[in-house]
């Protein structure tokens, strides 16, 4: 194994709050810190993500913990900087430079966009130029998937509804209380036939890893230490730009680096930034095939329990809410709880493999700029 997670803190994902940005990682990280048994001074190396609240977000967040001389890279990844935050710390461990890292993803989106979708960065892409927004992009997706296949528009409702009723259990979402399925259908719609409760929330929050080498993690880990089996990054289009996504090639590599496959999945945090985009990973990370996900998903098999890989158990982004810098942490402490067994009344029975997918996007053209995949076993 490449590294091991010794602990996972977060703090509760909010809507606007008057919490500074330091505070908010620095909670983040005293609570992984504490997770993993260890202290401040053990932190060799920190990696901090963030989307929106550069420059110098980590000189923050470390000036809060009193950490102090130790090396620092800061991440901007699109949705993927928490993810990719993880990664760069694996990398430093892998490399022999960091016995202990830290990787810590904050963002305060909700305090930035209290209302509407967020802004994309200035770019000279065609379809961004002329107007394209996320949420339009994954209603087109959604319309190509039903045209082809006969998917229904309450396929998507019912993700939607299992990932803001698995919220109603997370103490840590943002959205405590899951609406029906007739309320998911008759809610406003936002880009056809995508809406309100299909598209997720912008959410204030932070949340932190702490990784270790081997070597480190069998004299102080205290048999909760969760495996990195692999972790890829990619990005970039393959071929049909606006519906194509990298998370195919990226997912297979992680599992070959791993030495196993999407059968041997139990548990999957999924970039689910819209319901169809957790509808379509079920077929592009390899949980079914291409045409299919409609009947993995009306079989039940994403469901905790449903006898197949169950996705984003804590809710998701669609029901914790999305600190974009964040997301990629918070997706791995949570299914560091599934494969510990402490995910309480959110436990996915006999978890002892995960896949953590993170996607990146901010250029339309390219729809994905980042995508993260990290696999995981006790």
């Amino acid at each position: 194994m490449s590294a091991f997670v010794l602990g996972v803190g977060q703090v509760p994902f909010t809507g606007p709050t008057r919490v500074e940005m330091g505070d908010l990682g620095g909670a983040a990280a005293r609570a992984a810190v504490a997770d993993a048994g260890l202290t401040l001074a053990d932190i060799q190396m920190a990696a901090v993500g963030s989307v929106y609240e550069h420059p110098s977000v980590g000189q923050r967040v470390l000036l809060r913990l009193g950490i102090n001389g130790v090396p620092l890279v800061n991440v901007e990844n699109a949705c993927t900087s928490g993810s990719t935050a993880i990664i760069e710390a694996i990398r430093w461990i892998e490399s022999g430079e960091a016995d202990v890292a830290i990787a810590i993803g904050v963002d305060k989106m909700a305090s930035h966009y209290s209302s509407g979708p967020i802004d994309l960065v200035d770019a000279d892409d065609m379809f961004g130029a002329q107007g394209l927004t996320v949420p339009a992009m994954f209603g087109l997706l959604a319309e190509k998937h039903m045209s082809e296949f006969g998917s229904t528009r309450e396929d998507f409702a019912q993700i939607a509804l299992k990932n803001r009723t698995y919220a109603a259990s997370n103490p840590y979402a943002r959205f405590q209380k899951a609406p029906t399925l007739e309320e998911i259908l008759g809610a406003p719609n936002i880009a056809t036939p995508l809406g309100k409760f299909d598209c997720c929330a912008n959410a204030d929050g932070a949340a932190a890893v702490v990784l270790a080498s081997e070597s480190f993690a069998r004299t102080h880990g205290d048999g909760r230490q969760i495996g990195i089996l692999s972790a890829v990054l990619g990005g970039g289009h393959l071929g049909d730009r606006l519906f194509d996504d990298p998370m195919t090639p990226v997912s297979r590599r992680a599992y070959e680096r791993a030495g196993v496959g999407p059968e041997d999945i139990d548990v999957v945090e999924c970039h689910d930034n819209f319901s169809v985009a957790e509808f379509e990973a079920y077929e592009r990370l390899g949980f079914c095939a291409p045409g299919e996900a409609q009947l993995y998903l009306r079989e039940g098999k994403s469901k905790i329990g449903g006898g197949g890989a169950a996705f984003n158990t804590n809710g998701g982004l669609l029901g914790r809410g999305h600190p974009a810098g964040a997301t990629g942490c918070v997706q791995v402490a949570s299914v560091v709880a599934q494969l510990r067994g402490e995910a309480g009344a959110l436990q996915h029975p006999g978890a002892k493999t995960a896949l953590v997918h993170t996607s990146g996007g901010g250029v339309m053209e390219l729809q994905s700029n980042a995508t993260t995949a990290i696999v995981l076993s006790r």
